[in-house]
């Protein structure tokens, strides 16, 4: 268990999110991880892979983050039933 959690591991929870590339010319290779949950263990995760051109790869990684984050919290104000 983490340290700082330690008696509080319902009410902290991490996101974690990693992007790796891949290439310096067409095709760039991407790949968009990300994982909610405790320091135990996950409880969600999304994950992406794709390719692009130098261009265009930095705002496709961009736009799967934001929806990750959007299917992250519509699993979170669900379960609260606040959706």
């Amino acid at each position: 268990m983490c340290s700082f959690a330690r008696g509080r591991t319902k009410k902290i929870g991490r996101l974690f999110i990693k992007v790796w590339t891949v290439g310096d010319s067409y095709p760039i290779a991407y790949h968009v991880s990300c994982k909610a949950g405790s320091c135990l263990d996950s409880f969600w995760e999304y994950s992406y892979l794709g390719y692009g051109s130098k261009e265009y790869v930095s705002e496709s990684v961009k736009k799967r983050i934001n929806e990750s984050i959007e299917a992250l919290a519509t699993v979170f104000f669900t379960v609260r039933g606040e959706l």
